[in-house]
């Protein structure tokens, strides 16, 4: 986990100044993320913005918890989050339809 804070704070420091400083935050404490949060971690991740809009969007449809969608950033990936979520393969259920969960 370690590793993975310190990729994301080198990819973020450099971008954004009190975002950056949020999203440290969050990713020592995942309960606090909001969906302003994941948002801000999606542009961080390289998301186009209109991705990034109808992803907040859908996970907001969804009813899909702010902590979800950034437990499956950190496992994952920011642009694989809104791909999946575009894609129409994210359930109500906070899963990746046809995928075993792990």
């Amino acid at each position: 986990m370690k590793l993975r804070l310190q990729s994301l704070r080198a990819r973020l420091s450099s971008a954004f100044g009190r975002d950056a400083r949020r999203l440290r935050r969050v990713a020592r404490h995942p309960e606090l993320a909001t969906h302003a949060d994941i948002e801000l971690l999606l542009r961080a991740h390289g998301v186009v913005e209109t991705k990034v809009w109808a992803a907040i969007d859908q996970l907001e449809q969804l009813g899909v918890s702010a902590q979800l969608a950034w437990a499956f950033v950190m496992e994952y990936d920011g642009v694989e989050l809104a791909d999946t979520l575009a894609s129409g393969a994210w359930d109500a259920t906070g899963s990746r339809a046809g995928l075993a969960e792990a």
